[in-house]
This record gives C-alpha cells, sequence and structure tokens, in this order.
C-alpha cells in the first residue's frame, strides 16, 4: 500500500531542512520488497534515514544523539526470510505476573547509580520495578557485555576484545551472563539488541540463565526482532522509535509506527515520549500513534519518563501498556497511588 507516494520497499532519502522539509523517493529495482505469497514474507530494508544538524537542535533534551537518525528501523542488509506472519498477542501482559502497567527501569534505575551497571540493576530490584532494560552488544572475542555506545574511545566496541573494553572503562561494564544471573527470579529483564548479528547469541544465554515469559527484547532495528521471531517466535518483542520532527508533526505519518511494527513481527512498540505525548494531547495528530497503536491492539510503551506529572498521565492512560524510566521508584509509587485512588470508594 503506498504511503506519502512511495512504498516501504523503495528506497527513501529525507531532508527535513526549512519550514517545509523535502522528501524524495527514487525507485530502485534491485531494492523492490517482494509481494507476500502463500505467507512468505521477504522483508528488504534499503531505507536509510538521514537528519541534518538543524533537526538534532529541536528534537527534546537528552535525547542520545544514535536515536536520533533512527527514524525508520530498517538498516540496509541482505533480505531477511519469514516463515509465516506474525500475529500481535494482544491479550495478557507482556510479561508473566505483571499487573498494571509495566514499570521499566532504564538502564537500571541510573538516576541513583551509574546506568547500565550491576549497582544500577540492583537499585532498580530494590525499588520494585518490574524490569530493567540494558543495552547489549558484542565484542570481538564474542562476550555480550552491557554497553551503551557503539565505540570506547572511538574505537568500535566489536573491535575490542572483553579485556580490551573493561581497561578503557571507567566502571566495569557487567556482561549479559552476570545481569541474568543477578536478576534471575528477582525481575524481568528487557535487552535491547544494539546490533544484528548477535541475536541467536542473546536467546542461547536467556534460555540458560532466565526465564524466557520474563524476557523483552527491543531494538530500533526492524531486522533484529524478525530474526528473533524467527528463531524463537514466543519471545515478545517492541520496535524502538526514536524522536523526529518529521513524525511528531505529521498526521500523515501517525499510524507508521504500528505498521513497521507488523512488518517485523513486533509484539509492541517504543515510541519516544514526543511521539507519544501524554493527555491531553495538544492537537489530534499528537494523538496519532497512541490511537493507531489502540485501534491494532499493538501494546505502547513510552520512553524515557522522568517527570511524576507525565508518569501520572502516561500510567493513567488505558493506550499506555508500560513506561521505560530512570525512576523506577518514583514511577512505582505513582503506579500505586492511581491504584489506590481507583479502589477508593466514591462518596
Amino acid at each position: 500500500m503506498p504511503l506519502l507516494g512511495f512504498q516501504l520497499g523503495d528506497a527513501v532519502r529525507i531532508d527535513t531542512r526549512g519550514a517545509q522539509g523535502r522528501q524524495r523517493a527514487g525507485r530502485d529495482a534491485s531494492d523492490r520488497r517482494p509481494a507476500l505469497a502463500r505467507q512468505q514474507l521477504d522483508i528488504q530494508p534499503p531505507l536509510q534515514p538521514r537528519l541534518v544538524a538543524e533537526d538534532r537542535r529541536d528534537l527534546g533534551r537528552g535525547v542520545p544523539r544514535d536515536h536520533l537518525v533512527s527514524f525508520y528501523p530498517w538498516q540496509a542488509g541482505p533480505p531477511v526470510t519469514v516463515a509465516t506472519r506474525y500475529i500481535h498477542v494482544g491479550a495478557g501482559p507482556l510479561i508473566a505476573g505483571s499487573e498494571g502497567p509495566l514499570i521499566i527501569g532504564h538502564r537500571g534505575a541510573s538516576r541513583y547509580a551509574p546506568g547500565n551497571s550491576l549497582a544500577s540493576f540492583t537499585e532498580a530490584i530494590r525499588q520494585g520495578a518490574d524490569a530493567v532494560e540494558l543495552d547489549v552488544r558484542r565484542t570481538l572475542d564474542g562476550t555480550l557485555v552491557i554497553h551503551h555506545s557503539a565505540t570506547r574511545h572511538r574505537v568500535p566496541v566489536a573491535q575490542l576484545t572483553y579485556a580490551e573494553l573493561v581497561r578503557r572503562c571507567r566502571h566495569e561494564p557487567p556482561t549479559l551472563e552476570a545481569v541474568f544471573r543477578l536478576c534471575s527470579g528477582h525481575i524481568a529483564v528487557n535487552v535491547e539488541i544494539k546490533e544484528r548479528g548477535c541475536e541467536a547469541a542473546v536467546l542461547e544465554m536467556a534460555a540458560r540463565r532466565t526465564r524466557l515469559d520474563w524476557l523483552l527484547i527491543t531494538s530500533f532495528h526492524g531486522g533484529v526482532i524478525t530474526t528473533v521471531k524467527t528463531l524463537n517466535p514466543a519471545v515478545r518483542c517492541g520496535l524502538l522509535l526514536g524522536p523526529t520532527r518529521m513524525v511528531a508533526r505529521s498526521r500523515r505519518l501517525e499510524s507508521l509506527p504500528v505498521e513497521w511494527a507488523e512488518e517485523c513481527g513486533a509484539d509492541f512498540i517504543v515510541p519516544h515520549q514526543l511521539l507519544a505525548p501524554p493527555p491531553p494531547a495538544r492537537a489530534r495528530r499528537q494523538r496519532g500513534v497512541l490511537d493507531a497503536a489502540q485501534r491494532r491492539g499493538v501494546p505502547v510503551v513510552v520512553w524515557t519518563v522522568n517527570g511524576v506529572a507525565r508518569m501520572r498521565r502516561y500510567l493513567g492512560d488505558p493506550r499506555v501498556a508500560g513506561i521505560i524510566t530512570d525512576l523506577p521508584g518514583a514511577a512505582m509509587a505513582v503506579r500505586r497511588r492511581l491504584h489506590d485512588s481507583r479502589r477508593r470508594p466514591v462518596g
């Protein structure tokens, strides 16, 4: 189905400079996405976003640079063949045994301890979070390490052994295995896979160290989600969506995140709060992502929510399945107050 004059299989360059932004789409026959036939879906990801410097200045404070280039979840690479189209599991919680909207600690409880550290994850457990979110990369020697940035002192993590990475870090980055050992039986784990190629290793580690119904996999890359769902369709996967002015301000693009999620097989979407403002939204188009997801039965987990007022609005919104926050303890307190107020008899 054409979207804005082009299809997801088209090669697109986006330039949003100036008041009107320009879109240019050129079709490359070699990049055309094959039609769905006999439930076989070939996903070809030819789209590579490009945001200019002017866009980065007004996309919100504190947004990591690598999230600003995530307008399209697809990254260039070979086609991924999926055996069947996935159906969203709308019924039931995203994490087994959870009640109410999820509280997920962003890199643990990163306002209280260095993010992505064992101390931060321990603090999130102490504060009662439902899950911890962490970033996984693979080092040169194959170690799955918790590390957000793609480089360390300008050297890619993928080109460093784990020992070399530790020597370059102020705080020793934990391995994924160590985090699973810490969290097992205490808290669910939301693993953000930062790059393609380590999906099978992550699932193998998770199968040995934790309950799969206490595991969430998220990524900005649609190909990662597709690969995980192919390897194990039972694992809950979420498509991360970074903020861009184009998505945040365009009514015509309000349903694209949900369509992207359906294409790659994601069970839920994880938009930045700029894409899904809490109620009351100032304009109808600002409510587009939440409304579109609700219509299609796709759960929404919003990141990164740190203000108490915003926590209250998101956690009280039936369209929101959870939030990711640096302050899980504060969010838990807000959720308890909302729960108590609903149980309190009127009159």
